[in-house]
C-alpha cells in the first residue's frame, strides 16, 4: 500500500471511533466507501480492511469528532458523527456505519408496520409484517390505490422488496429512512 492509501487508511479509522471504546464494525453506507469495513477491537485501536488487507491503527476521538493522523505522512483526516450514528468522511472516504446495528435494527421489529414516501405524481406504502411479508401499495394522486403483497430480504443495510412478476425493489437504509432509486427518481421512505 502507498503512503497515500496507509494515510486513507488512518483517516478512515479515526473516523469510525465518534468517542473512545467503541466496538463492532462499520462498513460503507450504501455499500460505496473507500474501505472494505473497519472493526474496533478495542478501546483505542481499530483493524481496517482495504483491498483484502487488514491494519491495525490507533485511533482517538473529540466529541462527535474522530481524528486519524498517519505519521509517517504528516496528515490528518477528520471525520464527523453525523445524527443516524455514522462516522463521514467527506466524498472519497464516505460514510460508515455500524453494520451489526444496521442489520439488527433491520431485522424482525425493525422493519414492522407502515413506511410511506412520496414521488411526483403519487405516493408509496410498505407495510411490513411477520415472516418477510411485505405489503407494497402505490397511488396516482388522486387514483385509486393499487396493492399486492411481497416479500423482503435484509443484508446488512440493503433491504429487497420482491414482487411476484416484478422488479426487485432496492432499498437502503440511511438512519431512519429507506431510500430507493425509482426510474432516476430518488425516492426516501419514512415509518409512519
Amino acid at each position: 500500500m502507498n503512503g497515500y492509501g496507509f494515510a486513507m487508511v488512518l483517516t478512515l479509522s479515526l473516523a469510525a471511533c465518534g468517542g473512545g471504546g467503541l466496538s463492532g464494525t462499520y462498513t460503507p453506507k450504501g455499500g460505496n466507501g473507500f474501505f472494505e469495513k473497519m472493526t474496533f477491537t478495542s478501546g483505542d485501536k481499530v483493524e481496517i480492511t482495504f483491498m483484502g488487507q487488514v491494519r491495525e491503527i490507533a485511533y482517538e476521538t473529540d466529541g462527535k469528532t474522530l481524528k486519524i493522523i498517519n505519521p509517517n505522512a504528516g496528515e490528518t483526516q477528520v471525520f464527523t458523527l453525523d445524527s443516524a450514528g455514522c462516522f463521514d468522511g467527506g466524498g472519497l472516504i464516505g460514510t460508515y456505519c455500524k453494520a451489526d446495528g444496521i442489520a439488527a435494527a433491520l431485522s424482525g421489529r425493525g422493519l414492522t408496520g407502515t413506511w410511506e414516501a412520496k414521488a411526483p405524481g403519487g405516493s408509496f406504502r410498505l407495510t411490513f409484517a411477520e415472516d418477510n411479508k411485505v405489503k407494497l401499495t402505490v397511488a396516482d394522486d388522486g387514483g385509486t390505490p393499487e396493492s399486492q403483497e411481497a416479500s423482503y430480504a435484509v443484508s446488512g443495510n440493503q433491504v429487497t422488496v420482491s414482487a411476484p412478476g416484478g422488479v426487485p425493489i432496492q432499498l437502503t437504509r440511511n438512519g431512519q429512512a429507506l431510500v430507493g432509486n425509482f426510474g432516476g427518481v430518488t425516492i426516501t421512505f419514512s415509518q409512519r
